[in-house]
């Protein structure tokens, strides 16, 4: 599934190729990913709710087929959850091929923002007005890769975190400082 997250701010986008980064053998097949990302904004998990005694998702591949290599749910029929610690205003995601996936956008509150799927390969798009603070992914399509219907894989995340108000008033801050200073 390739996902890409943006926002309108000018902070660097984050992309985490988890397909390459498995591929090349950065993140071992069998690696539980939690918070090995947590630097670079997000923590992944697995329902809490569903299974509390599970840390993540585990990074996977169908053997022989580097090209299904992604975060695959550690439990079948189980949400991959990717928390920030910054939110994000839009996704774009898609599946692996023959595994389409949906994702709910959450913001802090837990309330549902946007829930969108994609068959396959295709890209499909979330944009909110409001910050979104948590992904869920899932594939309750019925069919997967290889008829692997339980499976939910998440080859590439990319995101643009939104700054906290207090970082852009000390951007604007340094701006009009920057510009008082040209004046004199």
């Amino acid at each position: 599934m390739a996902l890409v997250l943006q926002a309108q701010t000018a902070l660097s986008a984050v992309t985490l190729n988890f397909q390459q980064i498995v591929n090349n053998g950065t993140l071992p097949i069998g690696t539980i990913v939690t918070d090995q990302y947590a630097g670079q904004g997000v923590v992944f998990s697995v329902s809490p709710i569903l299974y509390p005694q599970l840390p993540g998702p585990i990074a996977d591949q169908f053997p022989g087929f580097p090209e299904t290599s992604g975060l695959f749910n550690s439990v079948n029929h189980t949400p991959i959850l990717a928390n920030f610690s910054l939110p994000v205003r839009t996704v774009t995601f898609a599946g692996i091929v023959d595994s389409p996936v949906t994702v709910q956008a959450f913001d802090n509150s837990g309330t549902v923002l946007a829930t969108r799927s994609s068959t396959g390969a295709a890209l499909s798009e979330i944009n909110t007005f409001t910050d979104i603070a948590r992904l869920s992914f899932f594939n309750d399509s019925g069919t997967g890769y290889a008829g692997r219907s339980d499976l939910t894989i998440i080859s590439t995340l990319s995101y643009t975190p939104v700054p906290e108000p207090g970082t852009l008033c000390l951007l604007a801050l340094g701006g009009l400082a920057f510009l008082f200073r040209r004046l004199k």
